[in-house]
């Protein structure tokens, strides 16, 4: 079943007893890494942090931490359903109309991938002024540079294509209103930063915190540059992903995310990289995305991800996405 936003997805884990609730508070430095480190060793459940320190709003991690909670999001193995993919690309190669009613199996699917707008949205319901401080974002490991929030689908757009990208990307929070942007000119959200500083131009940027299942999930395939995320997570449900447009920004945004942000990305800002789990570059400089705004649902929650988990985890998912030869 196709899941409208995380918190549907997270009560229907809970309910099959596969989330659980941790209602003590917990510190968002380290210890709340180290607690979802054991769960995925032991693969044991999602977790839902419900009074993280120093935040209001709770947190959700490993919920997709086992490959039958990736199933559940998008109601087929992410392997099987790749397969799936070639072998209908294969049976429609020449098409006709027996073999499209053999693979009519895949039309609700192929059919969910454009996009639907809206003009009223949860995640737009409560306005905000910029106040990273006020969200539970984690810090992975004893020598990050400070913490980081793991799990953004940064969403940003081609300054002269208009093609969008929605991307995952670690963001290095610095202070309430400004984050380093972690990401690589072969990335897609760097390669759009780039043709906006050779423009000379700022690049608008929004970072969606939750949003449905199957996009959170496009968010880590590694997608040929031609296939946008927002198109493949209608591909992963067979529903097709909700947008609304920001309130500041020109830029459509996930209409069922927990948290919207929104500035835009300067290098004129940069500053040093700091030491996460994952690098230990410490000389290059990253573009700061400075917050000037944010939007949430009314029972926002945040997601976060263990930042070794993920990059093993992005390789494996790689492996699916890859057509056999």
């Amino acid at each position: 079943m196709p899941f409208s936003n995380l918190r549907a997805f997270l009560s229907d884990l809970e309910a099959r007893g596969d989330l659980k609730r941790v209602r003590v508070e917990v510190d968002s430095r380290l210890e709340i890494a180290e607690i979802a480190r054991r769960m995925v060793r032991e693969q044991g459940p999602a977790l839902l942090f419900e009074h993280p320190t120093g935040s209001r709003f709770p947190l959700a991690i490993n919920f997709f931490g086992s490959f039958a909670r990736i199933e559940r999001a998008i109601g087929m193995h992410p392997e099987a359903l790749g397969e799936r993919l070639v072998r209908f690309a294969e049976e429609l190669n020449p098409p006709s109309p027996s073999r499209l009613w053999g693979a009519r199996d895949m039309l609700p699917r192929l059919l969910a991938f454009r996009p639907t707008r809206t003009r009223r949205a949860a995640s737009q319901e409560v306005a905000a002024d910029a106040d990273l401080g006020a969200l539970p974002v984690i810090t992975c490991w004893p020598q990050d540079a400070g913490p980081f929030i793991t799990f953004p689908l940064v969403v940003s757009r081609h300054p002269s294509k208009g093609k969008s990208n929605v991307g995952i990307y670690r963001m290095q929070v610095f202070d309430s209103t400004s984050t380093g942007m972690h990401w690589q000119i072969h990335k897609g959200g760097g390669f759009h930063y780039h043709e906006a500083e050779k423009a000379g131009s700022a690049l608008p940027v929004a970072v969606a915190l939750g949003a449905d299942p199957a996009l959170m999930l496009a968010g880590i395939f590694p997608l040929p540059e031609a296939l946008e995320e927002i198109a493949f997570a209608g591909i992963l449900s067979a529903r097709r992903t909700r947008l609304v447009r920001a309130k500041t920004i020109d830029l459509d945004v996930p209409a069922d995310a927990e948290f919207v942000l929104r500035e835009q990305c300067r290098r004129s800002s940069a500053a040093p990289r700091g030491l996460s789990g994952t690098t230990s570059v410490t000389t290059a400089t990253s573009p700061t995305f400075r917050c000037s705004g944010s939007a949430r649902s009314p029972t926002g929650g945040v997601p976060s991800i263990r930042q070794r988990w993920w990059e093993s985890r992005r390789r494996r998912i790689a492996t699916w996405a890859t057509p056999p030869r």
